[in-house]
């Protein structure tokens, strides 16, 4: 089990804070090495989702094939060339587990937004735990991630 203290963020308008969990990971690259990238936990995402250049930049392998998709936002519908594919990641203390999870790679203009972790694959092998409840190290609360099942003898 992991706990991931949630990070305070001002909403303009709002006397409230909200909160967002960053989760550190590390991604497989085709080089076969292991990349730091830190996701947004995004629970309102079907799919993760990584930038193209941050893709790049830490060398993933990214599949050539490409599709158009309407992406529907807080803003509405936007068009986004993605190229669907795959992630293996490895979570800070839940090694030596390694997690396959599909992956869309997003193509974009302008700064590269910060990569999304979505819900396809990740709830198949983790247990999500959004609390709000302070605690001292966790003053907006946590996000816990439990392995759902054993690790994997397989290799």
């Amino acid at each position: 089990m992991v706990r991931v203290p949630l990070k305070g963020v001002r909403i303009p308008g709002i006397s409230r804070a909200g909160a967002k969990a960053l989760l550190a990971v590390l991604v497989l690259s085709r080089l076969r090495t292991w990349e730091p990238l830190e996701f947004v936990m995004d629970t309102g995402s079907a799919v993760t989702t990584v930038p193209m250049s941050m893709a790049l930049e830490k060398r993933l392998e990214v599949p050539s094939r490409s599709l158009e998709v309407e992406v529907s936002t807080a803003s509405g519908l936007v068009k986004q060339r993605r190229r669907p594919g795959q992630l293996t990641v490895r979570i800070a203390g839940l090694e030596p587990r390694e997690f396959n999870w599909p992956c869309h790679f997003v193509e974009h203009e302008g700064p590269p937004p910060k990569p999304a972790l979505g819900l396809a694959g990740v709830l198949e092998d983790l247990r999500l735990i959004v609390d709000g409840a302070y605690r001292e190290d966790a003053p907006h609360g946590t996000l816990t991630l439990e392995p759902t099942s054993p690790p994997s003898r397989r290799r």
